[in-house]
C-alpha cells in the first residue's frame, strides 16, 4: 500500500511473478510511504514501513526482503530386526545414518544431516515446502534404505518425525584357492588364491581368513604377500597369485610336471620293494617290466 506524504492511501500494488512493481508512470515525483500489508505464502510480513523520493528522470529502486518461516524434519532411525553381527536387537537405535533432503521442484540439495546415539537425526531449519527425503549411508552392518520420504512442511516451527528402519546385511566372503591335490614326501606344495570375492550386501573394508595347516605332516617355508584391487559398483574383488602371473598353458604343462614326478617316485617305490619280495629271476623280470612299462606312460 503507498501513502503520500500526507498519509492519504494513493493505491494498493501487488508483485509480479519477478517480484517487481514497477511505478512509472503511475505515480508523479514527491516523497511517498510504502507499507507491506500481505506478504508470499512461507514467509513473515515486514509491517516496518519505508519512506521514498520519486525525482522525475531518476531511476529509484528500494528493496524489500521477507523472512522465510522454517520448519524442520527429525528422523529417528531403528534397527528394524536382530542384528547378529553387533548384537543389537529389533528397534535398537542407530547412529550414523547418513541423509539429504532435496526441494522437490527443483530437485537441489538443501541439507544433509546424521543421526546420534539416540537414532535421532534433525535437519536445519527449511523454509516451508515440500522436500524428498532419503538416506545416502546406512548404520555399519545395515543394508541402506530404498525408501524415500515426501514431506510437506506447511506450517512456521512445525516439526515434521518420520521414522526409518534399516535391516541387518549379509556378510561373506568366497575364496577359491587351487593347487596341487597330493603329494609325496618331502614334494613342495604350492597353493594358488586365485580369487577373493565379497559376497556380502554390504561393502567390506576389510576382512581376514585363516588357513589351518596340519603342522605334524608339513612345515610352511614360504608366503608370498601383496595388496591387490579390483573395485566395482556392487562388489568387490581381490586377486592374488603368489606369484607373477603366467600364461595359462604354462601353468598347466608345470602341473603337468608335477603329477608326473608324483607319479614316477611312487612307482620307483612299488618297483623296489617288488624287488626286495622277489624269490627267483622270474620275479626279478617281470618287475622289470612293469617298472619300465609305468615309466614310458608318465613320460
Amino acid at each position: 500500500m503507498v501513502f503520500d506524504q500526507n498519509g492519504n492511501v494513493v493505491g494498493r500494488y501487488v508483485t509480479d511473478n519477478n517480484g517487481v512493481i514497477d511505478f512509472t508512470g503511475v505515480l508523479s515525483e514527491g516523497r511517498y510511504t510504502i507499507r507491506e500489508t500481505k506478504c508470499a505464502p512461507g514467509y513473515y510480513l515486514d509491517e516496518m514501513p519505508k519512506t521514498i523520493e520519486f525525482v522525475s528522470g531518476k531511476m529509484t529502486e528500494i528493496r524489500w526482503e521477507n523472512t522465510p518461516q522454517m520448519s524442520q524434519i527429525q528422523i529417528t532411525k531403528r534397527s528394524g530386526d536382530d542384528n547378529e553381527v553387533n548384537g543389537l536387537p529389533k528397534g535398537s537405535p542407530l547412529a550414523d545414518a547418513v541423509f539429504e533432503v532435496y526441494a522437490y521442484k527443483s530437485g537441489n540439495l538443501v541439507d544433509r544431516f546424521i543421526s546420534g546415539a539416540d537414532g535421532r537425526a534433525v535437519s536445519k531449519p527449511l523454509p516451508i515446502g515440500r522436500y524428498l527425503v532419503k538416506e545416502v549411508q546406512a548404520p555399519q552392518w545395515y543394508k541402506i534404505s530404498d525408501q524415500v520420504m515426501d514431506v510437506e512442511l506447511e506450517f512456521a516451527t512445525q516439526i515434521v518425525k518420520l521414522e526409518y528402519l534399516n535391516y541387518s546385511a549379509n556378510t561373506g566372503v568366497t575364496i577359491r584357492k587351487t593347487g596341487v591335490y597330493e603329494a609325496m614326501s618331502n614334494d613342495t606344495i604350492y597353493w594358488d588364491i586365485k580369487e577373493l570375492q565379497n559376497t556380502s550386501t554390504i561393502t567390506l573394508t576389510d576382512f581376514f581368513w585363516r588357513d589351518i595347516v596340519p603342522t605334524d605332516a608339513v612345515r610352511l617355508t614360504k608366503i608370498v604377500t601383496g595388496t591387490y584391487n579390483q573395485s566395482d559398483h556392487q562388489q568387490r574383488r581381490y586377486k592374488n597369485h603368489l606369484r607373477q602371473p603366467k600364461l595359462h598353458a604354462e601353468q598347466r604343462h608345470r602341473l603337468l610336471q608335477r603329477i608326473a614326478w608324483s607319479w614316477q617316485r611312487r612307482i620307483r617305490h612299488k618297483f623296489h620293494a617288488c624287488i626286495r619280495h622277489s624269490k627267483n629271476s622270474a620275479n626279478l623280470r617281470q618287475c622289470s617290466s612293469e617298472f619300465t612299462k609305468s615309466i614310458s606312460i608318465c613320460q
